[in-house]
Order: C-alpha cells, then sequence, then structure tokens
C-alpha cells in the first residue's frame, strides 16, 4: 500500500522534502488548483516535483464550485473545455487516479429532481470516461457526508453510480471520515472492495490522525480483511502541515 496526502500547489520545496522524508510516497493534488495555475506555475510546481522524483499520482478536487454537473446551469461544452485543459496539466504531474468529489460542482440544486441529476451524472462520467481514456488516467466516485453533499452520499451509492455507468474507468473511493460522519456502515469496504481503488482517511473531527486509536485499528483490520493494497491518502486539516502528516504517516505505517 502506497501513503500520501492532500496537499496544495503551493507547497514549499523545503516542505515537500521534509515530507519525503517522513515517508510520502505520493501527492495528491487538486486538480482544479492546477489548473487555474499560469504557465510559469505550473512549470515550477512540474519542476519541483520532477526534482524530487515524486508525483501527484491521485488528484482531488476535480471541477470548480462554478462549473457545474448537475441542475439547469451544467453546460457539456464547459465541462469538455475545462477536461481539455486540466487533463493534459495532471498527467504531467504523474496523475493514475482523480477523485471525482467536488461538492459544490455536484451538489443537485434546490427544487431540481434527483433523478435527472442522477442521469447527468452518468452522462457525466460517460463524457469523462471517453476524455480521460488516451491518458490511462482513472476516475474514482468520492461518496461525501450528508452534511457535504445532498447526492452521493455513500459507498453503496457510490458503487451504484460506478455500475450505471459501467466504464472500466469509472470506479470507486472510499473516505473514511465521510463514513464516519454518516455512520455508514464499514462492512461496505468489504463489499464493493472489487471496485475500490483509492482511500482517504483522517479523525471524525476531520484532522489528520494523531496517534493509534479503536477507529483505526478496525479500519486497517477491515481493509487488510480485503487485500487492499492501493494507495491511501491522509486529507483533512491541519495546524502545521508537515508536523501533522508527518505524523499521520507514522501513524498509518505502525499498521502495515
Amino acid at each position: 500500500m502506497k501513503l500520501g496526502a492532500c496537499i496544495g500547489v503551493n507547497i514549499k520545496e523545503d516542505q515537500l522534502k521534509q515530507l519525503i522524508n517522513a515517508g510520502l510516497e505520493f501527492a495528491e493534488l487538486s486538480v482544479s488548483k492546477v489548473y487555474n495555475l499560469t504557465e510559469e506555475e505550473f512549470k515550477a510546481l512540474c519542476d519541483l516535483f520532477a526534482k524530487y522524483k515524486i508525483k501527484s499520482e491521485a488528484m482531488n478536487v476535480f471541477f470548480p464550485a462554478d462549473l457545474k454537473v448537475t441542475g439547469p446551469e451544467r453546460d457539456e461544452g464547459k465541462i469538455k473545455n475545462y477536461l481539455d485543459i486540466a487533463l493534459p496539466r495532471v498527467k504531467k504531474l504523474g496523475a493514475q487516479y482523480i477523485v471525482f468529489g467536488s461538492s459544490d460542482s455536484r451538489r443537485v440544486p434546490e427544487g431540481f429532481s434527483r433523478d435527472e441529476a442522477w442521469k447527468q451524472l452518468i452522462t457525466d462520467c460517460l463524457l469523462i470516461s471517453d476524455k480521460i481514456r488516451p491518458y490511462g488516467i482513472t476516475i474514482v466516485i468520492e461518496p461525501l457526508n450528508t452534511t457535504s453533499c445532498n447526492i452521493l452520499n455513500s459507498v453503496a451509492e457510490g458503487a451504484k453510480l460506478v455500475r450505471d455507468v459501467n466504464k472500466d474507468n469509472i470506479l470507486l473511493l472510499a473516505d473514511y471520515y465521510h463514513m464516519m460522519v454518516d455512520d455508514e456502515s464499514i462492512s461496505h469496504l468489504v463489499d464493493y472492495a472489487p471496485i475500490i481503488k483509492h482511500m482517504h482517511v483522517s479523525e471524525k473531527d476531520r484532522y489528520l490522525p494523531r496517534e493509534r486509536a479503536p477507529i483505526y485499528d478496525l479500519f486497517f483490520k477491515t481493509i487488510k480483511q480485503t487485500g487492499y493494497s492501493e494507495r491511501l491518502s491522509l486529507e483533512g486539516h491541519t495546524k502545521d502541515l508537515v508536523n501533522d502528516i508527518s505524523v499521520g504517516l507514522s501513524v498509518l505505517k505502525s499498521y502495515l
């Protein structure tokens, strides 16, 4: 299992070096933030990652909040234009998986049919599947808890979308934080193990792991039962980026 962490595109060289020394095996950057970089900023980021031989093997925040993928404001032309710019950039940074969370982008507007929004998500995923195929990238659908979004709120629901789309490059992510917030059964990690290709983890208060605890005992016992050996990213709040990620990585490594 490879261990990574969600970090910002403005990561400083000394911070990245320290995180790699602490055991960071891959970074998880934001697609929408990478999209917004100037050419000069993007080149500097690529050069930094190349210098330390690290890649952003997974990337999150697929769509910005103002690019709607459900509801009456959805514009397929804008989605295609965004992907045409974003995908070459994320591939250059080493992306193998893109996390489709994007709560503000996919949130169903009040008064809009949820069934229609679901059909839009299927259409979105089919479009995305075609766009990402030349890059060898896989999308992983990220279920978000009900306080964060109003659609795709459980691993089970994410699995249903994966099945409805039925494309080999549209699979599933499980985020332990979102599962804990909504008291989703951890057995879903077993039930849908064959299509789970990436995971996020944090404390229930959204801060990064501070020490071994019963919640992690259960989490690692469960994923070891499934034989999961893909990537696992720390995603959460920090007060001291380098220290908190370093501690979090140490906690995760103690279970491997």
